[in-house]
């Protein structure tokens, strides 16, 4: 899986007396058929008193991935081998720390395939040198990690926002340089890449994998396929493609990319492939007819089930989540469909994650319509599918009324994300302290 970080540029604990969180009490224009899943109580997953900041969690199966950055004091990661039930090392140990010592870091994600889970992030070598890329590797399903390693050795121009797919033993990385887009790919599980590709003249790098096929995408018209694990890349022209701040997402043969135009009239348009690649729609289908002022598509796929969220209205109480769905892997969506809270101020989606026949869609929202409030909450809603119909609940408060668990206000780069096995979910968050911390929480 590939999570952006970038927006412009399950469980229930098992110790005594765990407080299960409930669906807060909402209303929308939206038809509810869905239960709104249970969440455990956050748990303080950074738990080191340093400041915590753009979480990213990831999992296989029960084993859950977590790392997040503390600037000058570096990269940290913990993993869980039981859905968060335990975690390595334990809340109560300083978490695994992945990066050199020197410089800032930032932007972790994380990209995990088999026993194997890759971190990769922005680190400023020393604090005069301009921003690089890093990779550390794990072999054993993050119990730890080989010492990192530079994806390019060229130290010469700032490298920001990266991000990540794996498939199998091959490892994509893209990453901003110059307000350009360049990818490199490794096919050793990340001991080595080749040479960098410089793919776009325009930021907003996205990627995504399956099989021996890997995707990138970037703003404008950057739509790049490669066949042969990063050997060569192969760029496709469709028509209206690529727009800004694109997604692309991959299951199998199937292929989804959606961006936004911007603008007070942006709308959300999509493209798929259902041949690893080789062809794409002719005419991108547009999934917000009728429902102006769209940004931030967010997709989730598996096999033919594609799902994707987006807000409007960006920074007002005019704001909304929606939703579309495809059951033909992008071929035909439905109508859309609003799951967020009225007279809020929806922020951007964090995540779609799919798992099955689920899916959960992960974003913040300002507690009241108060402009002047600074209280934020982090929201998620559940999807189940019945045949070909999604049907989504009223959305879930995992921060609550309790201070201490309260969400980081809106940023321009994601401070929350959330994956799923089936129907369990794993959401980590930013909370809203001076220092903040990183909370996790499981349904």
């Amino acid at each position: 899986m590939n999570i952006r970080v970038s927006r412009k540029v399950a469980l229930s604990l098992i110790v005594s007396g765990v407080f299960l969180l409930s669906a807060v009490s909402i209303f929308s224009t939206s038809s509810f058929a869905t239960s709104p899943p249970t969440f455990s109580a956050g748990v303080n997953i950074s738990n080191d008193g340093g400041n915590a900041r753009f979480p990213n969690v990831q999992n296989n199966g029960s084993n859950v991935y977590v790392a997040w950055t503390e600037q000058s004091d570096g990269i940290f990661f913990r993993s869980s081998p039981n859905g968060g039930s335990t975690w390595n090392p334990p809340t109560t140990s300083a978490a695994l720390h992945l990066s050199p010592s020197d410089g800032v870091a930032n932007y972790p994600l994380i990209a995990e395939y088999g026993s194997y889970v890759y971190v990769v992030w922005s680190q400023t070598p020393k604090a005069s040198e301009p921003a690089q890329i890093y990779l550390a590797v794990s072999s054993n399903k993050g119990v730890s990690f080989s010492s990192a390693i530079l994806v390019d050795s060229d130290s010469t121009v700032a490298q920001t926002t990266p991000v990540i797919a794996a498939y199998g033993s091959t490892v994509y990385v893209a990453w901003s340089q110059s307000s350009e887009s360049w990818v490199a790919s490794s096919t050793n599980n990340g001991a080595s890449f080749g040479t960098p590709l410089e793919y776009s003249t325009l930021h907003e790098p996205q990627l995504a994998a399956s099989g021996n096929y890997g995707y990138a995408i970037a703003d404008g018209k950057a739509l790049y396929v490669s066949s042969n694990n990063g050997g060569s890349w192969t760029k496709f022209t469709t028509k209206d493609c690529c727009g800004a701040e694109p997604w692309i997402m991959a299951s199998g043969p199937n292929v989804v990319a959606s961006w936004e135009t911007k603008g007070n009239s942006s709308k959300i348009y999509a493209v798929s492939s259902q041949n690893y690649g080789a062809t794409w729609t002719t005419t991108p289908s547009n999934l917000s007819p009728g429902v102006n002022d769209s940004w931030a598509p967010m997709v989730g796929i598996s096999g033919n089930n594609v799902v994707i969220a987006w807000r409007t209205n960006p920074g007002g109480t005019l704001s909304q989540e929606y939703v579309v769905t495809s059951s033909n892997a992008g071929k035909t969506w439905t109508a859309p469909v609003n799951i967020g809270i009225t007279s809020r101020d929806n922020a951007w989606p964090f995540t779609v994650a799919i798992s099955g026949n689920t899916a959960y869609i992960m974003w913040s929202e300002k507690v009241n319509s108060v402009s002047s409030s600074t209280a934020w909450q982090t929201l998620v809603v559940e999807g189940t599918l019945s045949g070909t119909t999604w049907s989504w609940s009223t959305p879930v408060s995992l921060t609550g009324s309790n201070p201490t668990l309260g969400a980081q206000a809106e940023q321009d780069i994601a401070t929350g994300a959330i994956s799923s096995n089936g129907a369990t979910a794993y959401a980590v968050w930013q909370n809203n302290a001076t220092t903040s911390q990183i909370y996790f929480s499981a349904s």
